[in-house]
């Protein structure tokens, strides 16, 4: 289908454009220029009216859960998923994803393979979403954080994580996650306990790297975030308890930050206590805690995660020729979504 959007205010990730046209043909942007000066065929297209809307491209997401809906109650929702369930869930959060503007999602932990399987319906067009690299199931040592949410396995040893990161590109993951600490759903292990040895991580990174795979670490506490990023993942999650000096070991890496904002916000707002025991309370100084770190990322100059930095070199040249035209119409400020990371500082050595 041939659609030109006409006279629209145009927001392309840096700069701002008003009374601008866009032609789409092929699932791909073919024009886009002043729509005084639109071309004949752009004018020929179906057109869809844009005074007054904003038109800007695909946002992106780099940490979902799709088989889960946010909830409080996390542990709770996991216990009633089965395959099938799963399945639905994440094909409708999918579709929520798109209706939103949001044209690619980075699954980081579900129930088995599910989410693969739904990227792979998506890809093939079976049902609407946005492009999903999903990494399947997370790795977590014994009785580490992520095992009673259905989202995680359980391994030890630098050889077990090997296997484990093999077994699950075998079935369909496009990005690797280690769970490095604690965290804040599984009772009896603390937030910022450190968790893989470096050995691990070192195996982990290594394996997934040879295949294409890029690797994102669920890190809070200080000593699991560094013992990440020199093993050389790609993203840290969270990574609530950056130092500056943390912060400036990754600029130097090219280890990007993905600082997962409403993982804090939801609990937070919930106003009361969910039965994984984190009350709003606990959540709020977490928050508080959160903020230096950011500051700190910001001042040595480390980028926050974006889809375009965690896709594999190899698997970026292929989304490239297959590229999809990903707009988005609304009546929003353009500038409210001005501050993407600088795609000159967008250059990972592996990218997932």
């Amino acid at each position: 289908m041939s659609r030109y959007f006409s006279n629209v205010t145009l927001f392309d990730g840096r700069t701002v454009r008003t009374k601008q046209g866009v032609h789409v043909s092929g699932g791909t942007i073919q024009w886009i220029g002043a729509h005084a000066r639109a071309p004949r065929l752009a004018r020929a297209a179906s057109e869809v009216e844009g005074d007054g809307k904003t038109l800007s491209p695909g946002l992106i997401d780099c940490h979902v859960h799709l088989v889960f809906d946010g909830e409080a109650d996390f542990e709770g929702e996991s216990k009633g998923l089965t395959p099938a369930r799963a399945a639905i869930k994440a094909a409708r959060n999918g579709e929520r994803h798109l209706r939103a503007g949001v044209t690619t999602v980075r699954d980081l932990g579900g129930l088995d393979g599910v989410v693969c399987d739904v990227g792979l319906a998506i890809d093939e067009g079976l049902t609407p979403g946005p492009r999903v690299l999903a990494a399947g199931r997370a790795l977590t040592i014994t009785g580490g954080h992520g095992h009673n949410l259905g989202l995680a396995r359980e391994v030890d040893s630098p050889g077990a994580v090997r296997t484990a990161v093999r077994e699950e590109i075998k079935a369909g993951a496009r990005a690797i996650k280690v769970i490095a600490t604690g965290g804040v759903l599984t009772p009896g292990i603390d937030a910022t306990f450190t968790a893989f040895t470096p050995e691990e991580l070192t195996a982990a990174v290594d394996e997934a790297h040879k295949w294409g795979r890029g690797v994102a670490a669920h890190a809070i506490g200080a000593q699991g975030i560094l013992n990440a990023v020199i093993a050389g993942v790609d993203s840290v999650e969270h990574c609530c308890q950056t130092t500056p000096e943390i912060a400036r070991e990754m600029k130097a890496r090219g280890t990007f930050r993905s600082p997962t904002i409403c993982a804090i916000r939801k609990p937070t707002s919930s106003g009361s206590r969910s039965p994984n025991g984190w009350s709003s309370s606990a959540s709020a100084r977490i928050s508080a805690v959160s903020r230096s770190p950011t500051r700190a990322n910001m001042t040595a100059g480390s980028a926050p995660a974006t889809a375009r930095n965690t896709i594999p070199q190899a698997a970026s040249a292929k989304v490239r020729r297959r590229r999809i035209c990903s707009c988005r119409l609304t009546h929003s400020s353009p500038t409210a979504r001005s501050g993407s990371a600088d795609p000159r500082r967008q250059s990972l050595k592996v990218r997932s």
